[in-house]
């Protein structure tokens, strides 16, 4: 027993291509009138409003002050389709008060998140010093990446922007992990673990392993973050420790910069999913979590070209100018 969800503006009429499998399913099965072929999309008032946003993050925000209009009641009945899943920190960052839940049925690319971002930071901060043991320097550069980045520096603005400020003001080019630590107290031990020697592989899997624990327990503490912060934390966690165990599996040992380079090669493939309760609250999901789905109101973000409709680019070995 086989149902369908048709409609009449796409099945009756043969130039529509989106009910070509349905047509030739009708007709290899010999069914005449299939039940449940409606008509809603020419009979049914359907309202669509164009708003113009310039940023990503001000569609986010736009879409945030269009849901302080939702009540409760509604909120069940409403989707946030977004075609373009960079878009979902944004967009999760400014749900309204008066939202009180959220389902998320999609998957987010790790190499989005904050926590990547750190990441190659950090690799770029191991790889850019100098010299050896307690004789190691690193690079001023990625002395203030590290102390600007939304998880570091939400711990203690103002003790960070001084030290900043003293590394510009000195014009400091390499700064040692003891001059460094010099500007911090216990309050950003954190830190004490990042401005140190990792150089091998081994020593670079235990430094990262410890400033994931830590953060873990910044971000529970933190006012800014959510449930969905620690996500990317413990798959990230999960992640260092299985390629630990490939690495460990094989006697050729491998150099920190290898380490990092396929730890940051496959984490960028990384997809976090997110779990939640799908009858209530509105909900969030991509363009494919849409299918045979309906809902009373919508709100698509991302309607840009080369999102919707997506970029093919298709890999060959004959150049298109070629071609």
């Amino acid at each position: 027993e086989i149902y369908w969800d048709s409609d009449k503006y796409y099945v009756d009429d043969k130039t529509q291509e989106a009910g070509k499998f349905l047509r030739q399913n009708f007709a290899s099965l010999n069914i005449k009138e299939p039940k449940w072929a409606e008509n809603s999309l020419s009979s049914s008032e359907i309202n669509i409003n164009m708003i113009g946003a310039p940023l990503e993050v001000s569609q986010a925000k736009v879409l945030g002050s269009l849901l302080e209009k939702v009540n409760e009641n509604d909120a069940v009945k409403t989707a946030i389709v977004l075609p373009d899943d960079s878009m979902l920190m944004p967009v999760l960052r400014s749900i309204p008060a008066n939202i009180k839940a959220v389902n998320i049925t999609m998957g987010f690319s790790f190499k989005n998140s904050l926590l990547y971002s750190l990441f190659e930071i950090l690799r770029n901060l191991n790889l850019n010093s100098r010299g050896k043991g307690n004789s190691k320097e690193f690079y001023h550069k990625d002395i203030i990446a590290v102390l600007l980045h939304p998880y570091i520096r939400e711990i203690s603005p103002v003790i960070i922007n001084d030290a900043v400020n003293s590394i510009n003001k000195k014009n400091v080019i390499y700064a040692s992990a003891k001059y460094l630590n010099s500007f911090f107290s216990r309050s950003i031990e954190i830190t004490g673990l990042i401005f140190r020697t990792a150089e091998t592989s081994e020593e670079s899997y235990k430094y990262l392993k410890e400033i994931i624990v830590k953060l873990s327990r910044i971000v529970a503490l933190s006012r800014h973050s959510n449930v969905y912060e620690n996500e990317f934390i413990n798959k990230a966690y999960i992640e260092l420790n299985k390629l630990w165990e490939i690495l460990g599996g094989y006697s050729a040992s491998v150099t920190g910069h290898t380490f990092w380079s396929i730890l940051l090669e496959s984490s960028s493939r990384m997809k976090i999913p997110f779990s939640g309760e799908p009858l209530e609250g509105i909900q969030i999901m991509g363009m494919l979590e849409t299918r045979s789905l309906d809902f009373d109101n919508i709100y698509l973000l991302s309607v840009n070209e080369g999102i919707l409709p997506r970029e093919m680019n298709i890999s060959s070995f004959i150049p298109f100018a070629l071609k």
